[in-house]
C-alpha cells in the first residue's frame, strides 16, 4: 500500500529532518541487506546491534525514508549526497515501527486470525492458511515471524487485496501478548494448547496459561476465540465464556476428531464439521497434528467455509522444514526431523507419537537440549530422562549440556548400553552415521531446541547414506 509521508509522520509521533512531506513510500523494512530502491528504512536498536551504524548503505541503495533516534547520525564522509532520502526522527524507533503496524492492520479490510500457543501454532498457522487459500487470497506471517517485529513485518506486506491475513503471536515473557494481540486486532483468535514453555520469562505452566489467554483481550467486538477442550485449562476457561467461541477437541467439541490412525505415511482420522462428518488423511506423522488440523478447520468453520474446502486444504498441506519433516532415503531408511523447537510438553508428545507411527522399525532417537526452562531445566531434563525409558527406542543419543542431566537420571533408573551421551556434536555425528543406525529398517528421529542446530545434523546425515 502506498504510504503518504505527511500521514505518516503523525502516525509515528515523529519529526521532520528533512524530506517532502507530500512523497510516498510502499514497502517497510528493518535490513539493509534485504532493502529495495523507495523503501522506508527503520534503523532499530537491539541488544547486539544498532541500526543507525546502517543508515549509509540504506542511503546508498536509494531508500525514500529512514526512521532514526539518535541526534549524531552521519549519512556521508565529507561528500555531497544526491537524492536524500526523507529523514524522520523519532524518541523510539521500535515503538514508532509498532504503531505504524498497529495502524495498518486498523485500515486494513480483510479478516485477521491470530494463533497462540504453547505447541502447534506455526503448524496449524500453515494449515490454516492451506485452507483459506482455496476460498481467497491469503498472506501468513513467515516462517516463525511471531514476535512484535515479525509480527509487523508481516502486516506491512499487505497490499491491501488479501481477503485473509493469518499470524503468529510468539511470548516468551510476561507483557508480550498483550502488545502482540493489540497490534493484530485479530477477528478470530486460536490458542492450540497450554504446555510447560519459557519457563525462564513465565514461570510455571499457570503463568503460561495467564499470558497466553490475553490474546483475547483485543479480539474484536464481533470476534471468535477458538479453543481445545482436551487441554484441561482452556477447557476451564471456556466454560466461562457464554458466546464468541469455537471449540475442537475429540469430543462434546464444535470440530472433533475421531478414529485416529497414526502411521509412518502420515495421520488419518474422521473430522465431525459442524453437522458434517468426512474422512482425512494427512502426509504429516504425529498425532498431535490432528488437533493443529482441528484448529485450523475450526478457523474454516468460523469464517462459514464448506467441508470440501477443509478437506481439499488439509490433505494438501505438507509439513515445512524442521516440523515433523520426513525423509525417506533410497536405502529405506526414515529421518524425521522436529528439531525446530523443544519443551516438555511437545517433547513427550513428540517421542510417543513417533513410536507409534513407526511401530515396525528400528527406532533411534536424537535428543538436544530444551532450552529457557530456567530454573525448571535440571528437573525436566530428568522427568525426559524417565520418560525415555518407558518407550520403545533401539537407541538413544543425547546431546548438549542440559541433556546431561536426562543422561544421568536414564543411567540411574536403568543402566542401557544403547543410550549414550555426547558433548561434542561432531563426535555425535561420527557414532550417529555408522550402519548400524542408518540401516534399511531404521527410522531416526531428531528434536531439539532450534538453537542447537539440529537442522545441519539432520543434512549431514542425510547426505552420508545418499553418499554411501
Amino acid at each position: 500500500m502506498k504510504i503518504k509521508l505527511m500521514d505518516f509522520v503523525k502516525v509515528i509521533n515523529g519529526e521532520f529532518w528533512s524530506g517532502d512531506p507530500h512523497g510516498y513510500f510502499e514497502n517497510v523494512s528493518t535490513d539493509t541487506r534485504k532493502l529495495r530502491r523507495d523503501d522506508c528504512f527503520f534503523a532499530l536498536i537491539g541488544e547486539n546491534f544498532d541500526g543507525h551504524d546502517f543508515i549509509k548503505i540504506a542511503v546508498g541503495k536509494n531508500v525514500s525514508v529512514v526512521v532514526f533516534s539518535r541526534n549524531d547520525i552521519k549519512l556521508d564522509e565529507g561528500g555531497v549526497i544526491l537524492n536524500l532520502p526523507a529523514l524522520i526522527k523519532v524518541k523510539d524507533t521500535l515503538s514508532a515501527m509498532l504503531d505504524f503496524a498497529t495502524y495498518q492492520r486498523g485500515i486494513y479490510n480483510g479478516k485477521v486470525v491470530a494463533f497462540g500457543g504453547s505447541n502447534g501454532k506455526t503448524t496449524a498457522k500453515n494449515m490454516a492458511h492451506s485452507i483459506l487459500s482455496l476460498d481467497g487470497v491469503a498472506i501468513k506471517s513467515f516462517g516463525n515471524y511471531n514476535n512484535e517485529i515479525g509480527l509487523s513485518l508481516t502486516i506491512f506486506d499487505l497490499k491491501g487485496t488479501e481477503k485473509y491475513l493469518i499470524l503468529e503471536l510468539g511470548i516468551s515473557k510476561r507483557g508480550e501478548m498483550e502488545k502482540l494481540s493489540k497490534i493484530a486486532s485479530p477477528d478470530i483468535a486460536v490458542l492450540t494448547n497450554i504446555g510447560l514453555e519459557h519457563l525462564k520469562g513465565l514461570g510455571s505452566l499457570e503463568g503460561v496459561f495467564e499470558e497466553e489467554i490475553k490474546i483475547f483481550d483485543n479480539l474484536r467486538s464481533d470476534g471468535i476465540a477458538v479453543l481445545n477442550l482436551d487441554d484441561p485449562m482452556l477447557c476451564a476457561f471456556s466454560q466461562k465464556m457464554a458466546s464468541g467461541k469455537i471449540t475442537f477437541g475429540t469430543s462434546s467439541a464444535d470440530i472433533i476428531a475421531s478414529e485416529i490412525r497414526n502411521h509412518r505415511e502420515g495421520i488419518s482420522f474422521q473430522m465431525k464439521y459442524g453437522d458434517v462428518k468426512f474422512p482425512i488423511s494427512m502426509k504429516i506423522v504425529g498425532e498431535f497434528n490432528v488437533y493443529n488440523a482441528l484448529a485450523a478447520a475450526s478457523v474454516a468453520y468460523a469464517f462459514g467455509l464448506n467441508a470440501d474446502l477443509v478437506k481439499q486444504g488439509l490433505e494438501n498441506f505438507r509439513p515445512v522444514s524442521g516440523r515433523m519433516e520426513k525423509i525417506e532415503l533410497p536405502n529405506g531408511c526414515v529421518l524425521v526431523n522436529d528439531a525446530y523447537n523443544a519443551n516438555p510438553s511437545s517433547m513427550k508428545e513428540a517421542l510417543k507419537s513417533f513410536c507409534d507411527a513407526f511401530l515396525g522399525n528400528k527406532k533411534v532417537l536424537v535428543l538436544g537440549d530444551m532450552l529457557e526452562l530456567g530454573n525448571a531445566s535440571i528437573a525436566e531434563h530428568e522427568k525426559l530422562g524417565e520418560f525415555i525409558i518407558a518407550l520403545p527406542f533401539d537407541f538413544v543419543f543425547l546431546y548438549g549440556g542440559e541433556m546431561e542431566h536426562a543422561y544421568r537420571k536414564n543411567k540411574e533408573v536403568l543402566e542401557s548400553k544403547n543410550v549414550k551421551y555426547f558433548r561434542d556434536k561432531e563426535d555425535l555425528f561420527e557414532e550417529l552415521k555408522k550402519d548400524v543406525y542408518l540401516s534399511s529398517d531404521s527410522a531416526v528421529f531428531f528434536k531439539a531446541s532450534h538453537a542447537l542446530g539440529f537442522e545441519e545434523l539432520f543434512a549431514r546425515i542425510s547426505d552420508e547414506i545418499l553418499k554411501g
